[in-house]
């Protein structure tokens, strides 16, 4: 049996990294799955780049950080 795939969005990715409440909470187990290992996620390159772009316009994100979060998935 295969595992489900996601493939997530900016904004999801970025408020479960920082543990905003504005994510939903369907979306967040969803999150929680993919970071235990028991579902299969794409994270776009598009992804990237706009969290690049956050990180130019708020100094509290920090992209390199948040890429580093996103290896340990």
């Amino acid at each position: 049996m295969s595992l489900p795939k996601y493939c997530f969005d900016t904004h999801p990715l970025v408020w479960y990294y920082r543990e905003s409440k504005t994510l939903s909470e369907k979306a967040k187990l969803i999150l929680d799955e993919a970071f235990s290992g028991d579902l299969v996620a794409f994270v776009p390159s598009i992804v990237l780049l706009e969290a690049f772009h956050i990180s130019l316009k708020d100094s509290k994100f920090v992209f390199s950080e948040f890429v580093g979060f996103l290896k340990k998935a």
